[in-house]
């Protein structure tokens, strides 16, 4: 019976004639799974292998392909205790028994392998070294406690291009979650990324509650220049706390340099406003800084009232004051130092009873006062009140003598005015009043 004859390269050269007559290849070294043509062409199914230097020999006994690429698969002929004659690991090429045995090793650190019966166990580390990249594709998972260290190197969680979801705590179960909270000096960043990252802490669920403590290095609530920031939801009911000191403390708004509007039940819900009304002793200051400042207080729109409320310290008013509107006072208006002016109105004494008081005196300042007793029937009264457009009012209070008709003239302004009777035997006291 004939035989098929195939014609192709055999290692460096040579020629096998079919599978029954194949000339063996014979090299310095065992076969590699590479090693899948010869000078000629790709090697059959049945070509044989002699590695000269181990007296070995191998066939050829089939072809696989890995990530695209053709490699073979060279089966030992040796005689081997056993069935087994060779293993092939990811690298190194096929290996034989030395004395009937092949080891199956594990790495310190990474895998170890137990023996018993007939079985080999490989397992990981109970502390696993990965030397490289440690990839999990399904879950990681910790039974007794797991601890994650860097051992002087940077720890990376998510740190690929992936847009998946990277969750901590996640579980329904209560749990307490700890980040640096050990005595060592800690640098914690969230989101502090170059990019719009909105970060949400805490929760509004039931009794929810956030805690932001600091120690003597400050607390700063900072942001983009044009940024808003929002203290309590829209809709908030409950108490909003700036400032619970029971010691002697400062609480600044808008106290930069920049001109800041600030705005206190600005809105149109119909607020009450309370600015210390507390029980404590307090010193309310309003735009008392050294700087020109306007200040108003209160609105002239349709029924709005101003109440201005003193003990028995009094309201006092210091500098030019106008007042737009009706001003009641209930007990004493004083000026301690100016005017009272009614620019456009009169002083009105509306009840019986009421009475204009006018300090009288001997002082030379005052524009109200009594004389000495005439001579001759006038006198001189000497008062820096008295202008050139004075009107004065005279009046005798204590007669004497023949009284005649009073009159005033001879005025030099700043210093003083003349008092005249028609009868040059009045000796009477009087009184005047000028009025500028």
């Amino acid at each position: 019976m004939s035989s098929n004859v195939s014609l192709y390269g055999i290692g460096a050269s040579g020629v096998s004639l079919g599978a029954s007559g194949a000339i063996p290849i014979a090299q310095t070294r065992a076969p590699g799974v590479s090693d899948v043509q010869g000078q000629y062409g790709q090697y059959q199914i049945g070509q044989s292998w002699v590695n000269e230097l181990t007296n070995t020999s191998y066939v050829l006994t089939s072809f696989f392909y890995t990530n695209g690429i053709l490699q073979a698969t060279w089966t030992s002929t040796a005689a081997a205790a056993g069935a087994l004659n060779t293993l092939t690991g990811d690298s190194g090429g096929a290996i034989t028994p030395s004395a009937g045995n092949i080891n199956l090793n594990g790495t310190s650190g990474q895998i170890t392998t137990t023996g018993s019966g007939s079985a080999i166990v490989w397992s990981l580390s109970s502390s696993l070294v990965a030397p490289g990249s440690l990839e999990v594709t399904g879950l990681l998972q910790g039974d007794a406690g797991a601890t994650l260290n860097t051992a002087g190197t940077v720890m990376n969680i998510a740190t690929d291009n992936d847009t998946s979801t990277v969750n901590i705590g996640n579980g329904t179960s209560a749990r307490t979650i700890n980040i640096g909270t050990t005595t060592g000096v800690k640098t914690i960043n969230i989101g502090t990324g170059a990019a719009a990252n909105p970060i949400t802490i805490g929760s509004a669920t039931g009794a929810a509650s956030l805690s932001l403590l600091y120690g003597s290095g400050n607390m700063s609530i900072a942001g983009a220049v044009a940024g808003t920031v929002t203290i309590g939801a829209a809709a908030q009911t409950g108490l909003i706390t700036l400032g619970k000191s029971s010691t002697t403390s400062e609480v600044d708004i808008a106290s930069g340099a920049g001109a800041s509007t600030v705005k206190i039940a600005a809105g149109t819900g119909g607020n009450t406003v309370q600015i210390a009304n507390g029980a404590g002793a307090n010193t309310v200051s309003i735009a008392t800084g050294a700087a020109a400042q306007t200040v108003t207080v209160g609105s002239t729109n349709t029924t709005s009232a101003l109440t201005l409320q003193a003990g028995s310290g009094g309201v006092g008013v210091t500098g030019a004051t106008s007042i737009t509107g009706s001003l009641t006072a209930s007990t004493t208006i004083t000026a301690t130092l100016g005017n009272i002016t009614a620019t456009n109105g009169n002083l009105n004494l509306a009840h019986t009873g009421n009475k204009l008081l006018i300090h009288a005196s001997t002082a030379a300042s005052d524009a109200i006062g009594v004389t000495a007793a005439m001579t001759a029937g006038t006198i001189t009264v000497s008062t820096t009140a008295v202008t050139a457009n004075s009107v004065i009012f005279l009046t005798a209070v204590t007669p004497g003598g023949t009284q005649g008709v009073l009159s005033y003239g001879t005025i030099i302004a700043g210093t003083s005015f003349v008092i005249t009777s028609s009868s040059n035997m009045d000796t009477s006291t009087v009184a005047y009043l000028i009025i500028n």
